[in-house]
């Protein structure tokens, strides 16, 4: 079974990323480290299964 974007998303936050809040729409959502230097962009509604890519 793949997995969804709620599981990758709490495995990011328990490793220290934390969500930017931005006032777009849609189901793209930004995530920052301290140790990272870009963003990471997941996409997808949080019940949707995770893209292979």
């Amino acid at each position: 079974m793949p997995r969804k974007v709620r599981e990758l998303i709490s495995d990011l936050e328990r490793a220290g990323f934390s969500a930017v809040v931005s006032a777009g729409k849609g189901s793209h959502r930004k995530f920052v480290h301290l140790r990272y230097p870009d963003a990471l962009t997941i996409s997808g509604r949080t019940s949707t299964d995770v893209k292979a890519y």
